[in-house]
């Protein structure tokens, strides 16, 4: 705000130095302005600088009192504790229930009840008085209003909406009204506008660049194999509204039998010869830049899921949906292949303790080719059988020593199938 109002002062001074045809060089108009901020802003930086020193002394300090004893409340504290520059020192706590007057909340005591309210402001001097208390204390915050109506203390209400703030929440005023706006979508008025025109214009940029090395993939998927060259695949968009999001073919045109929908995984034998590298570079999903320019999706925004997966996430995900107030977008390509190999890590993850603790003591599980498939890497095998070889050899130590010494006899070895 300081280099915006320096600015318009410079530039009406210029102005007038012009219409009066003064002697005004612009090199004196630049000096100006750069002394001006500079000095403005020295000089708030010493007044903070003195403020913050003199309020952690315990002057120029404003007081107040929260009204509430819950999780409003020691909300409220925490952040007005974690700026003691601001100059902020509470007095105390007002509570809803007289068995709550004397305990000690949050390290400061409770003083009173909303009754009592009135009389512990002006003994104590509090300048402000901050209301937060939950949604069902409605009927305690309305008497504490009643109760400050005649009194000169400044009134500050803290709303409990924070479970209800989720998306681009705001409050607006409606006609004299104030509304809360819960679940709002960003894309709106001059944001939409924007981003509308930034998604036409690149969008057509990069399908008229890139037009030559879409003709090439769409040739290669075509000589191939067998099938379309685009694929159109149904998914959920802005609002819930369904689209065919498009993508060059990259499987088999029987992947998908009766429609039943899956993820893919690792080397899914389902994949065409062109289809491992396109979907390795995204490539399969350039042909997503049409859905753009037909305004189905954005080049930047979450990423679009098939219908089937929405119900079931939006079933297991609590406010799964408010991904959908956004216009889908392009900007993760293959995030479904990708968090197929993420659960697929994870899932392997979980195996390699196991069979670890089962190689160290020697036995080797039945089930190993199936923790293979499950995704260990080749290297954590190689890793795991060393430790096995490790064990045998650690087992196979005493006996030797034993049957070294004299006078002792070695135990008998172990049987061939307890060690494979």
């Amino acid at each position: 705000m300081l280099a915006q109002g320096v600015a318009v002062i410079t530039a009406l001074a210029g102005l007038g130095s012009f219409f009066a045809r003064g002697e005004l060089p612009r090199s004196v108009l630049l000096l100006f302005a750069g002394l001006a901020v500079a000095g403005l802003w020295t000089m708030r930086a010493v007044l903070r600088v003195v403020l913050r020193s003199m309020r952690r002394r315990g002057h120029n300090l404003r007081h107040v009192m929260v009204v509430g004893t819950g999780e409003q409340a020691v909300r409220l504290i925490g952040k007005l504790e974690q700026h003691p520059d601001y100059g902020i020192s509470i007095r105390g706590l007002v509570g809803t229930a007289a068995t709550e007057v004397g305990a000690t909340i949050a390290g400061h005591p409770v003083l009173g009840t909303v009754d009592d309210l009135p009389g512990l402001v002006e003994r104590s001097g509090t300048d402000f008085v901050y209301l937060a208390l939950p949604r069902s204390a409605w009927q305690a915050e309305e008497e504490a209003l009643v109760r400050l109506s005649n009194s000169t203390v400044a009134v500050r209400l803290v709303p409990d909406l924070v479970r209800a703030f989720t998306l681009n929440a705001a409050v607006e005023d409606f006609d004299g009204m104030p509304v809360v706006l819960v679940t709002e979508t960003p894309e709106q008025g001059w944001n939409a506008v924007i981003k509308r025109a930034f998604d036409l214009v690149f969008a057509t940029l990069g399908l008229v660049s890139l037009s030559p090395l879409l003709a090439a993939i769409a040739i290669w998927v075509r000589l191939d194999s067998r099938g379309p060259i685009l694929y159109a695949q149904e998914r959920v968009g802005v609002n819930g509204r369904r689209f065919r999001m498009y993508k060059f073919r990259t499987m088999r045109a029987d992947a998908e039998p009766a429609g039943a929908p899956g993820w893919t995984t690792a080397d899914d034998p389902r994949r065409t010869r062109a289809g491992e590298p396109l979907r390795k570079l995204s490539l399969d999903e350039l042909p997503q830049l049409w859905n753009v320019l037909l305004g189905h999706m954005s080049l930047v925004g979450p990423r679009p899921e098939r219908p089937v997966y929405v119900d079931r996430f939006r079933a297991s995900i609590p406010r799964y949906m408010l991904r959908h107030q956004r216009q889908g977008g392009d900007d993760r390509l293959g995030a479904g292949e990708r968090a197929a190999r993420r659960h697929a890590a994870r899932a392997a993850h979980r195996v390699r303790p196991v069979l670890h603790r089962a190689l160290v003591a020697g036995v080797r599980p039945a089930h190993h080719r199936a923790h293979v498939r499950a995704g260990v890497p080749r290297r954590e095998r190689l890793l795991a059988r060393r430790r096995l070889s490790a064990s045998r050899r650690l087992a196979r130590a005493p006996s030797r020593a034993s049957a070294s010494r004299p006078g002792r006899t070695a135990p008998p070895a172990r049987p061939a199938a307890a060690a494979g």
